[in-house]
């Protein structure tokens, strides 16, 4: 990994976790067992990549992911150049924990623009993939959907570098993320919208729009039909703008859930116990503790909300019984995720 470009950044310090933070005391032997079981399965080390075309605000999307403050000194430093993109592949630690004497790391892969004018797009991602020993657990792409209506034939010649490079199957553990989305929110509220729509309305349309054109694209690519209707592809704002998009409550909490559910099966754990002290349930929680969380802890926290609970509770992934009631401390969000990710490493063990 010689040739990666070394950038300025804080090297993030390990956080501490007590097996409390993830199994409750009451929780019985069997479901102690399970986790340490889990554990042992779980990869300790996972690569993150994000990629997409120049200026599709990929920094700022996995600052806010780590839940780095915007203004913060950032894992994700931002280049020198007028576009102020990655000029090269380069690898970074974004999170440490430890739990039980392991620690668990999450690295970023970031790559300069793939259709960044230079026409060097399949080369960087040739080096990604070498300089990661074609061991990404997650692959994050990034669309701007501010400018444009439709999926621009420079997105759709990137998409098929991406796919030729790392092969289909790639795209099994990615998610499609629409950057700067509270920007087509703004301008839905400036136009004329038609009689009888709202902005959620016209807001959904056009991500639906977009979804559809990005499925399309990924076949055209050469990706199996069955794959690319899977891919999520997630809505995404910026984070000084708020954490609320039409039709979605806390858009931050849906795409980390996107991020955890799409990584490979033995990466999730690690996902979850570097973000475990972030997740809060936004039924128990105001808005006034959201702030104290990040001004004390200089960190964005990941508010689930009501739509993501709902999607967890009807859902067929984890027992029922598993869900804590509201008075445990250790909240029946957290412990949704703990056991969903269990139970995804455990039934490929």
């Amino acid at each position: 990994m010689s040739n990666s470009k070394k950038k300025s950044r804080v090297v993030p310090t390990v956080r501490p976790c007590a097996l409390e933070d993830f199994v409750s005391t009451d929780g019985g032997e069997e479901r102690h067992f399970d986790f340490i079981t889990a554990l042992r399965l779980a990869k300790k080390n996972i690569n993150v990549a994000i990629t997409g075309v120049t200026g599709a605000g990929k920094s700022t999307l996995i600052n806010t992911l780590c839940g780095v403050v915007p203004g913060d000194q950032r894992p994700a430093t931002q280049g020198d150049n007028l576009l102020l993109e990655t000029q090269e592949v380069a690898s970074y630690v974004a999170q440490k924990a430890s739990l039980l004497d392991e620690v668990y790391t999450v690295t970023v892969w970031d790559s300069p623009g793939v259709k960044d004018g230079t026409g060097k797009g399949p080369s960087y991602m040739q080096q990604l993939q070498k300089e990661s020993e074609d061991s990404i657990d997650i692959l994050l792409y990034c669309i701007d959907v501010s400018q444009a209506r439709c999926v621009p034939k420079d997105i759709v010649s990137a998409l098929e570098v991406v796919t030729k490079i790392f092969g289909p199957s790639v795209w099994r553990h990615a998610v499609i993320i629409l950057t700067f989305a509270n920007v087509l929110e703004e301008n839905i509220i400036s136009e004329d919208v038609e009689d009888g729509d709202d902005t959620n309305h016209t807001f959904a349309s056009r991500i639906n729009h977009w979804e559809e054109n990005i499925r399309h694209a990924l076949m055209r690519a050469g990706v199996p039909d069955k794959i690319a209707r899977e891919v999520p592809v997630e809505p995404a704002g910026y984070y000084g703008s708020g954490l609320s998009l039409p039709g979605r409550d806390h858009w931050l909490g849906n795409l980390w859930f996107q991020f955890l559910l799409s990584a490979h099966d033995k990466s999730r754990l690690a996902i979850l116990i570097n973000s475990q002290h972030r997740i809060r349930d936004a039924e128990n929680v105001t808005h006034e503790e959201l702030e104290k969380q990040q001004k004390e802890r200089g960190e964005i926290p990941i508010v689930v909300g009501r739509q993501l609970i709902s999607k967890l509770k009807a859902g067929d992934s984890v027992a029922a019984d598993t869900i804590a009631s509201k008075g445990d401390k250790f909240g029946s969000v957290k412990k949704r995720f703990v056991d969903f990710a269990m139970k995804k490493i455990l039934q490929k063990s």
